[in-house]
Parts: structure tokens; C-alpha cells; sequence
């Protein structure tokens, strides 16, 4: 019984690794290769300038915060409503911050 078990649950890990872990392969095959489904390239680079609208506050109330395709930027210095074209300054994860080039006021 206790070697049935064993068994068993080696068969059942081998398949699993096996699943999971597969590299390389056919683009059409499901469950392979070396693609991290995590990562998210960061749709902003340190020196570029983009024009966003600060839609909110930080919790801090020290920047306002705009987004670029979904990523979240912190603009010291401004407050809601402003329509503000910055250049970044820092990109993390999930994250940037940037600084204040020209605000407009609506």
C-alpha cells in the first residue's frame, strides 16, 4: 500500500514538471517555453516626455498621479485636473516618477 502511494505521487510530480516546465518548442504548443506570463514591459523609459492627465492624489499628497497605458506616474507638484507634460525621471515596478516640464490648469 505504501509503495502503491509512493508511486503514484511520483507519477503524478514527473507529469506535473513535465507540464509545466517544458522550454523551447513549437510557438502553437500550449504549457512551454521560456515566456513569463508576469512580465510587463514598462511602456515608458527614463528621459522620454509624455503628456498625461493627473487624475488623482498619492496617499502622501505630495504628487499627483496620471497613467501611461495602465502604469501609474508620479508628477510632484501638481494637483488634480491638471493636463501636464513631463519627462520621467525613474521607472520601477509597476510604477514611474517624473518631473513637471508644463502644466495646464482646466
Amino acid at each position: 500500500m505504501y509503495t502503491k502511494n509512493i508511486l503514484t505521487y511520483t507519477l503524478f510530480f514527473k507529469t506535473y514538471l513535465k507540464t509545466y516546465t517544458t522550454r523551447g518548442g513549437n510557438e502553437n504548443e500550449s504549457g512551454g517555453g521560456s515566456y513569463n506570463r508576469f512580465f510587463k514591459p514598462s511602456p515608458v523609459n527614463a528621459g522620454e516626455e509624455h503628456e498625461i492627465n493627473i487624475e488623482s492624489m498619492s496617499k502622501r499628497g505630495d504628487a499627483g498621479v496620471g497613467r501611461i497605458q495602465g502604469l501609474v506616474i508620479f508628477v510632484p507638484n501638481t494637483k488634480v485636473g491638471d493636463k501636464v507634460k513631463v519627462k520621467v525621471t525613474r521607472v520601477g515596478r509597476g510604477y514611474a516618477t517624473a518631473e513637471l516640464i508644463e502644466a495646464k490648469t482646466e
